[in-house]
């Protein structure tokens, strides 16, 4: 997997915040491959600032901006902005035991589909886009470190 644009937060995931792709220099076989520790990239989706992906094994990551706990890692620090926090570092999604069939991101809020249709959000929620029927945030502290709050 490559990725290229703005990379202010890390959400290329090359342990950096540098942008890429604004320079010949910097695309074609000069754009690196993330570390994703050889895991099997199904799909990705990318939202401001942060990128998800589903991989073979249905499991999900996400690394870029985590404002408001987008990342669904327990916390609201970036990931993949700096070195050793891509590939065997970078955190697999809690599911609360379910596997991922599809992904979606918006803004700053991820979201997972199970194969049985079940659906999880976390991240930024200030206008009910979680679909939880509330305004809370969720995935941006310890105590909501599964989506599944």
């Amino acid at each position: 997997m490559k990725c290229w644009g703005d990379n202010s937060s890390g959400g290329l995931g090359y342990g950096d915040t540098n942008d890429r792709g604004d320079d010949p220099s910097e695309m074609g076989d000069y754009l690196g491959i993330l570390n994703l520790d050889g895991k099997g990239v199904l799909s990705t989706q990318s939202g401001d600032g942060h990128t998800c992906a589903l991989f073979d094994d249905n499991q999900m990551s996400c690394w870029g901006l985590n404002d408001y706990g987008q990342l669904g890692v327990g916390t609201t620090a970036n990931q993949g902005d700096a070195s050793g926090e891509m590939g065997s570092y970078l955190s697999t999604i809690n599911l609360g035991g379910q596997n991922a069939s599809q992904i979606s991101v918006g803004s700053h809020h991820s979201i997972m589909v199970n194969p049985s249709g079940d659906v999880k959000a976390w991240g930024r929620n200030e206008n009910g886009q979680l679909g939880y029927g509330d305004t809370i945030v969720r995935g941006d502290a310890t105590e909501d470190s599964s989506p599944n709050s």
